[in-house]
């Protein structure tokens, strides 16, 4: 009896860390499809650079009173767009920010965060790609909405929070064939660019942080740009 009794706890174990590793594995799979299928931006190497670094004429007031405006983006484009202004959202998921973005949150390049991807339309036309990334420790209190897929506004939530404070911008010349497919323009002409140079996209991202728990918010101004 004792024996069958070690024979039987013996298969049981067996059978429990199959059972285990099945499981595990089906997690692992799973985080891999998704870290592939949900990111469709693919951002550019590390070309961002403190705003300091720039001249009056690499970065010319009429450039700088959008990129280095401190306040809510999305209530300057609500005023500017006579309140014609919606998020839409294009993908969202759980996956892996780029390395230098990591960097940037101080979080651990193998972490994976919540990715969110958004145009900010005016008037029915997309001026700006907005891409936030928020790490899993920062997904707290008023946060955790984003966990669902909707096309709530990221500044609605950032700064209504009193105990919000923002790090200095890094600015970037984007180039557009790294944006999605969805947003990107296929061609730009010369009469249509405002706040842009060039082929190259004006952007900006800098930290936001709420009790302390970071969260990254990119921000490239589109051709179809016009204030």
């Amino acid at each position: 009896m004792g024996l069958f009794r070690v024979i039987m706890c013996a298969f049981f174990a067996v059978a429990w860390t199959r059972l285990q590793r099945a499981v595990l594995g089906n997690l692992i799979v799973r985080c891999d499809v998704l870290r592939m299928t949900t990111l469709k931006h693919h951002p550019q190497p590390n070309i961002w650079f403190d705003y300091q670094q720039l001249n009056q004429a690499q970065l010319p007031n009429s450039v700088r009173k959008w990129l280095l405006d401190m306040g809510s983006l999305s209530e300057r484009l609500i005023s500017a767009s006579n309140d014609q202004f919606q998020v839409q959202v294009l993908n969202q998921g759980f996956v892996k920010p780029a390395l230098n973005e990591s960097q940037l949150l101080r979080i651990k390049p193998h972490c994976v965060a919540l990715i969110r991807e958004s145009a900010l339309l005016c008037a029915g036309q997309p001026w700006v790609f907005a891409r936030s990334i928020i790490p899993l420790s920062s997904m707290q209190g008023r946060l955790r909405q984003l966990r669902k897929f909707s096309n709530i506004s990221l500044g609605a939530l950032l700064f209504n929070d009193p105990y919000l404070h923002r790090s200095p911008f890094q600015v970037a010349l984007i180039d557009p064939a790294f944006l999605p497919e969805t947003i990107a323009p296929k061609t730009i002409a010369p009469e249509t660019i405002t706040l842009n140079t060039d082929a190259n996209l004006w952007g900006r991202r800098s930290c936001f942080y709420l009790h302390d728990h970071p969260l990254l918010v990119s921000e490239i101004f589109l051709p179809s740009f016009k204030p």
